[in-house]
């Protein structure tokens, strides 16, 4: 059983800072999520193979990675050719977590989107394990691969290494993870991200998805979740509550996750830091 942490654009500073804690305090992975978000006034998201990086080099055991890369926004072989670099940097320590990332996101930065996200991810995946394979340098560094649907949890545990499930209950890690296993015969690595903020701040980030993200939408109600209030309560946990967060990530190992990353989206450095620090690992 497994404790990470996942962060969002966070300085090159913190990364610095958060590695070696996460690392101190028993953590196993420190995980960056890629942002491609134009603004009206700046355009947000630093690189997270360079915060993997920074945070491989301030580490002797820590793992890192992304979680995650949209493979609409990068070609595999070039997605590979960094990936194989940070594997060979770490001695083997990163993690690529992808995924088809946003339809949204892609329409606003003008990038195409498949017309099949699953044919695209399964091809995609399929040619990133295949150039790993054959690289000269860095090879062997899993996949992992980001799955809302039974299908997309299918294509990750047929053509990955490992699925990452954000925003599900752990009653529905349990039946996706289920579900994957007795379509394909496999058994990937399961990673769930756990979001952790202050109850106010969990209920708009659910309000946003709930309401932005047709296909976060679906997402939830498939999980019978229809409400901000509900989608907070049943896939969040409160940051001022150290006994729910420990409850929270045991329940998700008892439903088939073999790691639970703690996720402070919308925190402020010094409240992520504290978080890091006072997080309870099994």
């Amino acid at each position: 059983m497994s404790v990470g942490v996942v962060l969002k654009d966070p300085s090159c500073d913190l990364t610095a800072q958060v590695a070696p804690l996460a690392e101190s305090q028993g953590m196993t992975h420190l995980m960056f999520t890629e942002l491609s978000i134009p603004d009206v006034d700046r355009i947000t998201g630093r690189d997270p193979f360079v915060l993997a990086s920074i945070a491989l080099s301030a580490t002797d055991r820590l793992r890192a990675g992304t979680a995650v890369t949209g493979t609409v926004f990068h070609t595999p072989r070039h997605l590979a050719l960094r990936a194989a670099t940070l594997h060979e940097q770490s001695a083997g320590r990163f993690v690529l977590g992808c995924g088809v990332a946003h339809k949204t996101f892609a329409d606003l930065i003008s990038v195409p989107y498949p017309t099949s996200p699953l044919t695209h991810v399964r091809d995609y995946c399929d040619e990133l394990r295949a150039i790993s394979g054959r690289l000269a340098f860095g090879g062997g560094f899993p996949v992992w691969l980001a799955a809302l649907g039974e299908r997309m949890a299918e294509t990750a545990a047929g053509h990955a290494d490992g699925l990452i499930l954000n925003w599900v209950s752990p009653a529905w890690t349990s039946r996706t993870v289920d579900h994957a296993v007795a379509a394909t015969g496999a058994r990937p690595q399961v990673a769930v991200l756990l979001r952790v903020d202050q109850a106010a701040a969990l209920r708009r980030a659910a309000d946003t998805y709930l309401t932005t993200f047709t296909n976060y939408a679906q997402h939830f109600a498939r999980q019978g979740l229809q409400t901000a209030q509900e989608v907070a309560d049943a896939t969040g946990s409160p940051a001022d509550d150290p006994v729910r967060l420990a409850e929270r990530i045991a329940a998700y190992h008892a439903a088939g996750a073999d790691l639970v990353c703690i996720y402070p989206a919308d925190m402020d450095d010094a409240a992520i830091v504290e978080l890091v620090a006072t997080t309870p690992v099994p």
